[in-house]
């Protein structure tokens, strides 16, 4: 392979031209959505959150559990504890709101009944 010219001078005005092609938002960071959904039909109306992001309330757990899945990617079973948690924590929150939505349409009863 051969060494770059040493008196090979790069023009500011085509590589401007060029980072500008190729990277439109490199300047002005507020203008770019980083992915995210940008129109109205995206926003939940009652929370504000964008429908496509995952809401839980075992964000630390989840954490948790990342976390330990990359710092022991090759032995995962040291990761069970954190994983049990999550697990637990996602189980209750899905009774919860099982209970809230039986609650709200009227069911719930004591005879166990959800839709009556």
């Amino acid at each position: 392979m051969k060494a770059p010219d040493p008196s090979f001078k790069t023009n500011p005005s085509i590589a401007a031209a060029v980072d500008s092609k190729h990277n439109a938002f490199a300047d002005d960071s507020t203008v770019h959505n980083k992915g995210q959904p940008t129109d109205e039909k995206s926003i939940d109306r009652r929370t504000g959150n964008q429908k496509s992001k995952f809401t839980t309330d075992c964000k630390q757990q989840h954490s948790n559990s990342l976390a330990c899945i990359e710092d022991n990617y090759e032995n995962k079973n040291v990761c069970q504890p954190f994983f049990d948690a999550y697990k637990k924590c996602r189980y209750e929150e899905h009774q919860r709101k099982l209970e809230m939505n039986a609650k709200m349409t009227g069911g719930g009863g004591d005879d166990g009944c959800v839709i009556c």
